[in-house]
Parts: C-alpha cells; sequence; structure tokens
C-alpha cells in the first residue's frame, strides 16, 4: 500500500510541473496523454496485490 501512495505523489508532482512548463512555454498537452496512460499502467500492476475489503 506504501508503493501505491508514493506512485500517486510522484505522478502529481510530475503532472504539476509538466502543466507549469506548457503553461510558460505555450505548448500543447500530448505529453499529458502519455502520462496518464502510464499512471493507469502501473496502478494497474500495483492494484493487483490489493485485497479486496468484501472478504
Amino acid at each position: 500500500m506504501e508503493k501505491l501512495g508514493l506512485t500517486i505523489v510522484v505522478f502529481m508532482s510530475v503532472l504539476t510541473i509538466y502543466i507549469v512548463y506548457s503553461a510558460v512555454q505555450n505548448e500543447s498537452g500530448n505529453l499529458l496523454f502519455i502520462l496518464l496512460g502510464g499512471l493507469f499502467a502501473v496502478l494497474g500492476n500495483l492494484l493487483h496485490s490489493v485485497k479486496p475489503n468484501y472478504l
């Protein structure tokens, strides 16, 4: 569960830095879709080991 929290914190930090950078440089947000896809891939791998709470 600790990896999940760390993953989300790192992703949100990278996302914030990228948004500020793209606003300053007037750049389009193409990298944003790659970052979101990477987040879903990592979360999918991490959530496989989390036990459901209904058992």
